[in-house]
């Protein structure tokens, strides 16, 4: 699996999701920045997040999830 790059916002490392898909479920994942100092934060728990993409759970398993966010994640312009 990939690793994400720091948040683009405030440089920290991101937090990959779902952190425990057996409660949390396995169709899905998300990159996202945790640093209550970014200026992305919104106050509750998360900053910037960055979702897989998909539009349908299909059973790829959460490893695919996350690889797929990831990637959105680091895809970034210079």
């Amino acid at each position: 699996m990939p690793k994400p790059l720091p948040c683009p916002f405030c440089g920290k490392l991101p937090k990959i999701l779902p952190t425990n898909p057996e409660v949390e479920g396995t169709a899905w994942a998300a990159v996202v920045c945790v640093n209550k100092r970014c200026a992305t934060y919104d106050g509750h728990d998360e900053g910037v997040r960055v979702s897989d993409g998909a539009l349908t759970c299909d059973g790829r398993g959460t490893d695919a999830y996350k690889a797929a966010a990831i990637k959105r994640w680091n895809n970034r312009t210079m």
